[in-house]
């Protein structure tokens, strides 16, 4: 029998071309009969949003704003407290209202609980919106809702102000912020960091600002995105804990004054450690795909909100010719529930017509032939077309799988259909991207018969795949160069499960890492916290250069306190310096010593470098398991060298 004839596809170059994303802000904007852009909302419903505001300042009547939990509701909420409180109204007048976990505005409970609070003005703020009553049911009560969710039905009698119609849709703070900027001179420079905070925390910290996006280079300038972008992840890890502790973000929100105020808060600093603990044993779930390839299906059980984080991570590297939607869902985050996340697959954003995560969900529900659609209520398929999920019953969960038909086999091509062959078919990727730390430099595929080598034989390749000569960059900032590489060849992690875990250990115990300069070492305590928890305890070997005069000197023993948490950790190699020199020990024997803007003189130079010693003492004190310690360029160098040899000799004289 003959053969069908074939076309064969040759591969591509080794190096992967980079797929084409288009930014966000090249959605093509609404124009009136003149042409003028209109955004992010009508003129006509940012001047009656501005007048319901200097209304609620005025009146020094009871006000209540409602945000949603995450850092876009909490930065538009906090933007909406400032104003208020610029424009004349008491702080003691403004309360505030956080939804309960699962729970929306809606929920009669929640309406009772917002009740009790007296307020003659309300304020809700990026929580979705659907039909239904008043959002306060009291009489003379005045609400405003600003929002960007996907909706055309709304609470009744409320003052509306949605960008969900006005592309690019604007997030919730960057509308807010829009409202509130021209209502008075200072609220810009007050709320600025706000906004592209809570814009980030929506659409991500690589967003371009261009038009019709408002100019933020000053805000830039002021604060760097690195704070800004580490801001929002200490923002949104609390609600996302098992505990719901969206209060903390919100008063360490309310009691900035720049992004750098919340980098240093503890209870955010445990919380992000927490959620990155529980995403990482979490995100190795292995997908299934709906029948038609287009749905890729993780379940997972947590009592964290962590199913938006990995459907976002998985949605930017599982890839596929026919993947649209990836899609998690979590059964232990509320009791008899499941909650499911869903975000378009990267590799789908460019799609004609473009993916519409709420129509492609209603469009499976609407297969049923029963009373599904109406047992899952109004909590399925709410927010955006490209972020999108719902909260439904475990009954109604398993009967959508089904409709998606999860898990079966795709049917064969029609007979006669000419085929199409690669050489090297891609494959969706089913485990978990390697940390964000490192790049992932294109390089060949790991041939078919390495698993079948000896355990020794294949660390040997693994050892020479990922390990580095020189310390690698643990997280990546402003400082590190635009041209910095690992040259490392981290895609073998996600060839399969066997290889990821052996290769994990190795790519972090048998490498060195590092800060990108001596200014930003100072961060290293959050770097280690963005790291996963299972990945910290693999380290064996860090090296820094730290510039003694560049941040103050209270930032060290930060750094110190997660360096003691490495248990693994070998050797530690420290250089000091002082904006770039080496301390001159003769000016700490004078009593003057440089500190970047200023001098440390006489007592004071003393008792700082008293307490730099103790910290560098409990800190090799501390790591038990240290077997090489250098400490260059201290000022006391006598004292260096001594806990070096005590180091070397064994931990002994």
């Amino acid at each position: 029998m003959k053969r069908k004839a074939v076309d064969i596809i040759e591969p591509s170059d080794s190096k992967r071309q980079r797929e084409h994303v288009p930014d966000y802000c090249d959605a093509r904007s609404r124009q009136d009969d003149q042409g003028v852009t209109t955004w992010p909302v009508s003129p006509g419903a940012i001047e009656s949003a501005r007048v319901f505001l200097k209304e609620c300042a005025s009146s020094q009547q009871n006000i209540l704003i409602v945000p949603d939990k995450d850092a876009d509701g909490l930065d538009a909420g906090v933007i909406i407290h400032r104003t208020l409180t610029v424009l004349g109204a008491a702080a003691s007048s403004i309360d505030v209202h956080f939804v309960g976990k699962g729970n929306s505005i809606h929920d009669e409970e929640e309406r009772e609980a917002m009740k009790k609070k007296s307020p003659k003005y309300v304020i809700v703020v990026d929580q979705g919106s659907r039909a239904g009553p008043e959002v306060i049911d009291s009489p003379g009560v005045k609400s405003l809702i600003i929002d960007h969710h996907l909706s055309d039905e709304f609470p009744k009698d409320a003052l509306v102000v949605s960008a969900c119609h006005y592309p690019p849709v604007a997030t919730s703070s960057l509308l807010t912020y829009e409202i509130c900027k021209d209502l008075h001179p200072d609220i810009a420079s007050l709320t600025g960091y706000m906004c592209a905070m809570g814009t980030h925390g929506d659409l991500g910290n690589t967003l371009k600002w261009a038009p019709p996006f408002p100019d933020m280079k000053e805000v830039f300038k002021t604060h760097t995105k690195k704070s800004i972008n580490d801001a929002v992840s200490l923002l949104n890890a609390p609600r996302r804990t098992a505990k719901f502790d969206v209060v903390s973000a919100w008063e360490a929100l309310l009691a900035a004054s720049s992004p750098k105020d919340i980098l240093t808060n503890r209870r955010l600093l445990s919380a992000r450690a927490d959620i990155n603990e529980e995403v990482e044993r979490q995100t190795h779930a292995a997908p299934k795909f709906s029948k038609d390839g287009k749905i890729a299906v993780f379940r997972i059980n947590s009592a964290a909100q962590v199913h938006p984080v990995i459907a976002t991570r998985w949605a930017a590297h599982l890839r596929s010719s026919k993947l649209e939607i990836v899609l998690v869902a979590n059964s232990g985050y509320l009791p008899g529930k499941v909650n499911f996340s869903c975000r378009i697959a990267r590799c789908a954003r460019d799609r004609d017509p473009p993916v519409n995560i709420i129509s492609s969900l209603k469009a499976v529900a609407d297969l049923d032939t029963t009373d599904l659609v109406a047992r899952m209520g109004e909590n399925f398929a709410r927010g955006h077309k490209e972020a999108s999920g719902g909260i439904i019953g475990n009954t109604e969960f398993e009967e959508l799988m089904a409709l998606m038909k999860v898990g079966e086999k795709s049917d064969p091509p029609p007979e006669g259909e000419k085929k199409t062959l690669r050489k090297t078919p891609p494959k969706p990727r089913l485990t978990a991207p390697p940390h964000p730390c490192h790049s992932e430099p294109s390089a060949p595929e790991a041939p078919p018969h390495l698993l079948s080598l000896g355990s020794s034989a294949l660390n040997l390749i693994l050892a020479y795949l990922l390990t580095s000569p020189t310390p690698l960059v643990l997280h990546r900032d402003a400082s590190t160069p635009a041209n910095y590489r690992t040259n490392l060849t981290t895609s073998i992690l996600l060839v399969n499960h066997r290889l990821y875990h052996t290769s994990l250990p190795i790519l972090y115990g048998a490498n060195t890492f590092t800060a990108s300069s001596a200014a930003t070492s100072y961060d290293f305590d959050a770097h280690l916290l963005a790291t996963p928890g299972r990945c910290r305890a693999m380290i064996k070997s860090v090296q820094l250069t730290i510039d003694w005069g560049h941040s103050l000197w209270a930032k060290m023993p930060l750094v110190a306190a997660r360096l003691l948490e490495l248990k693994g950790l070998k050797s530690l190699k420290l250089h000091v310096s002082v904006d770039g020199e080496v301390e001159n020990a003769e000016a700490v024997g004078s009593g003057v010593t440089g500190q970047g803007s200023g001098v440390r003189q006489g007592l004071a130079a003393e008792a700082m470098l008293k307490a730099e010693k103790k910290v560098l003492r409990e800190l090799v004190e501390g790591l038990k398991g240290l077997r090489v310690f250098e400490l260059n360029g201290f000022v006391d160098g006598e004292f260096a060298r001594e806990l070096e040899e005590w180091i070397r000799c064994g931990r002994k004289g």
